[in-house]
């Protein structure tokens, strides 16, 4: 649907802004945005964890420590999930975008 309008709008010569993208991706996939969300609001690790791990790239262990959370346990459970993927230089990071951006706007 969302690619439809962009091919549409580009063969008439206008290409959405950036923001104005966005919120057409956060629109059109906002059902699966909020039940992913909704999987893992129950569990105060999986929230502290991908939070963190949104926010920055710095080291999620010593962020994490003084809410004495596991996160061992919850990076290997999201893991699982494929809410995270492990990268030899950056570290962890969240393997959808559009998620990234709805963690950080919640």
């Amino acid at each position: 649907m969302i690619i439809s309008k962009i091919f549409n709008n580009a063969m008439e010569g206008s290409v959405p802004t950036p923001e104005k993208l966005l919120k057409q991706m956060i629109a059109v996939e906002k059902d699966y945005l909020e039940k992913v969300w909704e999987g893992i609001s129950t569990n105060r690790e999986y929230i502290y964890t991908l939070k963190t791990i949104a926010e920055s790239e710095e080291n999620i262990y010593k962020k994490l420590k003084p809410k004495k959370i596991n996160v061992a346990r919850a990076i290997k459970n999201l893991e699982g999930m494929g809410l995270l993927f492990k990268s030899e230089t950056k570290g962890y990071y969240l393997s959808d975008p559009l998620l990234k951006y709805w963690i950080l706007k919640h």
